[in-house]
C-alpha cells in the first residue's frame, strides 16, 4: 500500500455527557437566573437589557461550543511526500515530510495517562493530535521532536509505514 487517507469524527460517549453538563450549566446560569432575577423584584432589579444581553452571550456561548464540537475533525493523510494532518476548525494543514522523519511507527496509547486526554496537546518537543481511540502514529522527528497522531486503522497505517521504509519499532 502506498497512500493512506483517514478522516476522524469526535465520537465520544465521555465528552458527550461533559459537554451536556457544560452546557445544562451555561443553561441554568445563564438562562434560569436571568429570568428569576427579571420576574422577581425581591431578588434585584435586571433591566430588559440586561436580561436580553446575558440571554444572548448564553446563547452564544453554548453554539459556539456546540459547533466546535460537531465540526472537529482530524485528517490523516501518508503518502510518497510524507504524513500530513489537518485538525479543522483548529489547524488547517501540517505536514511532516520523511526527509524530517528520523523514525515512524504504529503503537498503543493511553490517552489520558500520556497526553492528558484527547485533543490537540503539546508538551514542549511532544505533541499529541487525537481525537478518539488508543491507537497512534508515533513520529519521532530528526530535530528531537515528537509528534503523536490518532489512527482507528493501525494495521493499514502499518502497511503504509512499512512501503516507506518505517514501522521497525512496534510498542
Amino acid at each position: 500500500m502506498r497512500r493512506f487517507e483517514e478522516i476522524q469524527v469526535l465520537r465520544h460517549i465521555a465528552l458527550g455527557w461533559v459537554l451536556m453538563a457544560a452546557i445544562i450549566i451555561l443553561f441554568f446560569a445563564g438562562i434560569i437566573q436571568p429570568i428569576l432575577f427579571f420576574f422577581d423584584p425581591d431578588r434585584g432589579n435586571l433591566s430588559i437589557t440586561d436580561f436580553i444581553i446575558t440571554l444572548s452571550t448564553s446563547l452564544i456561548v453554548i453554539s459556539l461550543i456546540l459547533f466546535l464540537f460537531l465540526t472537529m475533525q482530524l485528517k490523516v493523510k501518508i503518502d510518497e511526500k510524507g504524513i500530513s494532518i489537518e485538525y479543522l476548525p483548529f489547524l488547517k494543514h501540517k505536514e511532516f515530510r520523511w526527509d524530517d522523519i528520523q523514525q515512524a511507527y504504529v503503537k498503543k496509547y493511553h490517552p489520558i495517562k500520556d497526553y492528558g486526554g484527547w485533543g490537540y496537546r503539546g508538551f514542549g518537543k511532544k505533541k499529541a493530535y487525537n481525537l478518539s481511540g488508543s491507537w497512534g502514529i508515533q513520529i519521532m522527528m530528526k530535530n528531537g521532536k515528537q509528534i503523536l497522531i490518532g489512527t482507528k486503522q493501525p494495521e493499514k497505517v502499518r502497511q503504509v509505514l512499512q512501503h516507506y521504509g518505517f514501522e521497525n519499532i512496534s510498542e
